[in-house]
């Protein structure tokens, strides 16, 4: 249970929310316009890691590792020496895409979105039980791939340094 000794109190007593407008949200969809021109400005300097790309390019390869875990986990189970065409053109696809996100190619991360969510709507068809869990994971792949397009398209609309 969540304290509210320090919050706010509205004319009639009661708790109300922090209005504070510069407490970020702790899981926001869309990057700022302050945090695109951060990336956008740090392009270069900032740590792989703590770019969009970066941090898009981390999903890609978790969501890679675990294609391949849950090819093999398949492969064992079903007893069939051979591997499944289509997870390997998955795994192909996502090695791809995953590369033009790596280098800053601006439409990567925006197709790489779009296979992911093909790839979640058709697991919502094949497993509605799973819905929830494929929700969410469509949810956090999706806002790192979002928010790294968003900065490869703010890079692409400055004007060329010369």
């Amino acid at each position: 249970m969540e304290s509210t000794a320090n919050a706010p109190m509205s004319e009639q007593g009661k708790n109300v929310p922090d209005q504070n407008p510069k407490k970020k949200a702790s899981f926001r969809f869309k990057l700022t316009d302050e945090e695109i021109k951060a990336q956008v400005e740090g392009y270069s300097t900032l740590k792989f890691q703590k770019t969009s790309r970066g941090q898009a390019s981390i999903m890609i390869g978790i969501v890679f590792v675990l294609t391949l875990l849950a090819l093999f986990i398949m492969r064992g189970a079903s007893g069939i020496p051979t591997l499944n065409v289509l997870v390997i053109l998955e795994i192909a696809v996502y090695a791809a895409l995953g590369i033009g996100v790596i280098k800053g190619v601006r439409w990567a991360s925006m197709a790489v979105l779009v296979v992911w969510t093909l790839d979640k709507a058709l697991q919502l068809a094949t497993a509605p039980a799973q819905a929830v869990t494929i929700l969410i994971w469509w949810f956090i792949v999706a806002k790192f791939l979002y928010n790294s397009h968003q900065v490869e398209t703010a890079r692409a609309a400055m004007p060329e340094k010369k």
